[in-house]
């Protein structure tokens, strides 16, 4: 290393030492966090879209002003509570897949180590 203090160079010089952790294959570590970090963020979806699926019991009072309306109000929420659906059972499709790649990354890395 190269210091530069008043006007004078000095070098200093120190000696390598290994790194303190190596992951399995040398792998980056993104690579390596990447099932984990998809399993939290795919149980924070979850969360997400169970707090946020619309409950079909509850009826809107203030919408019952015509027949009209109901019909194409109800379907427009069933269609909004289909399209909801659709996104939980992807989220839960998604959940199961890195759960599997994280358990088959675990059990590799038990194998080698």
């Amino acid at each position: 290393v190269l210091i530069l203090k008043d006007e004078k160079i000095s070098i200093k010089q120190y000696d390598q030492s290994e790194h303190p952790y190596f992951l399995p294959d040398q792998i980056d570590v993104f690579t390596w966090s990447l099932p984990f970090l998809a399993d939290k963020v795919i149980t924070m979806l979850q969360s997400l879209l169970a707090n946020a699926s619309p409950d079909e019991d509850m009826v809107d009072e203030d919408l019952e002003s015509e027949a009209v309306n109901k019909v194409l109000e109800t379907a427009e929420k069933s269609k909004k509570a289909g399209i909801m659906k659709m996104k939980v059972k992807s989220v839960a499709r998604m959940h199961k897949i890195f759960r599997t790649l994280k358990e088959e990354n675990e059990l590799l890395l038990k194998i080698k180590g």
